[in-house]
């Protein structure tokens, strides 16, 4: 006999369960478990992720190292605090123990010795709005940023710096001077129409140039152009002619090096120097990540290198090393500048400067191990222009 209950409801489906059945809870159990099993999963993958992810961050330099060389032993020794010097930008040799460090917002030339240490301070001329720190603000400053001295027959020091020409005219003046029994003598020249030649000769937009590295080679002045890693070369004696005389003609070559990027940030030149010889080129090159070319940005590292410029303005093979401390870990510090300091069987020991752009400014001195410097001569540079 049939219940009334079934003849009012018709036969119960078996995949039709009450609230409180025991095959309804043993399913929601089953699935509870399921989502905590793929809750636990994804909590577990991401944490392996992130956890991957930082191993790839802390395993970066061992693996640029592996590709590129950078990171074994191109060691910041020693780092030296300079409080009286402000934005140091470009330096060269005055001789024994002497360097002239300029600043491209300093009111100040200065001379220090392999130490770090002040021995002689010049005003610069014509420089108004000069804050209490001894700083030129950004819309007045002649932005020196290259330095460059040689040696006349005579045996007597002269040297020169550039202002970048970032700006024209405001950034186009240009010092010349000599050394000579501990004292600084030079001379100021508005130069606007030196950086328009630059500019001509290398079929440059005004906004590229931003000259931050000069050397004299052989009576040859070579400058870095930051941007583009552009290259120009001109007789010294012709250039300081040219100044002096306010002449029209001026012979100027120009080439381009290739440089590394690092973390999709281009290098960019910021300094020069040479060895005894003259003949090998030596740079510095900071990575900057910034939004245009008179802007200043987050500094990921620096790097030095060498190159044999030889019979062009263009290297027969660069090689570029990333500076880190005595630990191995990558240095932060924008090297504005350097110079051989002095070799031998160990390896090389360089001295440069430093701009934390706000205003601080740092005496480094680099070690360069033996192993990692050129075996061959370097060929020899001879530009005629």
């Amino acid at each position: 006999m049939i219940s009334s209950a079934m003849q009012q409801d018709g036969p119960r489906s078996p995949n039709r369960l009450s609230k409180g059945s025991p095959k309804r809870l043993d399913w929601w159990l089953r699935s509870r478990r399921s989502w905590m099993i793929v809750t636990a999963f994804l909590l577990g993958t991401s944490t392996i992720l992130v956890g991957f992810g930082r191993w790839q961050v802390r395993q970066l330099p061992a693996q640029l190292a592996s590709e590129f060389r950078y990171y074994n032993g191109v060691v910041v020794e020693q780092r030296v605090a300079l409080p009286w010097l402000s934005s140091a930008s470009g330096m060269a040799p005055l001789g024994p123990d002497r360097w002239l460090v300029a600043g491209d917002d300093a009111s100040e030339l200065n001379v220090i010795d392999g130490l770090g240490i002040c021995k002689l301070r010049v005003p610069l001329p014509d420089q108004q709005n000069v804050d209490e720190d001894g700083r030129v603000p950004k819309a007045f400053k002649r932005d020196f940023e290259a330095v460059a001295s040689w040696q006349t027959p005579g045996e007597q020091w002269r040297f020169l710096v550039l202002g970048s020409g970032s700006k024209i005219p405001e950034r186009c003046f240009i010092l010349y001077g000599s050394w000579a029994d501990e004292k600084l003598s030079f001379q100021e020249f508005e130069a606007s129409t030196f950086y328009e030649k630059l500019l001509l000769r290398a079929k440059m937009l005004p906004e590229s140039l931003n000259v931050e590295g000069a050397v004299v080679m052989h009576e040859r002045l070579v400058l870095l152009n930051r941007e583009d890693n552009r290259v120009f070369c001109i007789h010294v004696n012709e250039f300081v002619s040219f100044l002096e005389n306010q002449e029209e003609e001026l012979a100027i070559e120009a080439g381009q090096l290739t440089l590394p990027s690092f973390a999709g940030v281009p290098s960019g030149f910021s300094g020069a120097c040479t060895d005894a010889s003259g003949d090998r080129l030596y740079l510095s090159a900071s990575f900057e990540d910034r939004s245009g070319t008179l802007q200043d940005g987050q500094i990921l590292g620096s790097i030095i290198g060498w190159s044999d410029l030889g019979d062009a303005l263009a290297p027969n093979e660069i090689e570029t090393y990333h500076l880190v401390n005595a630990a191995g870990e990558r240095s932060f510090d924008k090297l504005e500048a350097l110079e051989i300091l002095s070799q031998d069987s160990s390896g090389m020991r360089l001295v440069g400067v430093t701009d934390s752009d706000d205003g601080g400014s740092f005496w480094l001195q680099i070690f360069v191990p033996a192993s990692y410097l050129p075996r061959k001569p370097a060929l020899p540079f001879a530009r005629k222009p």
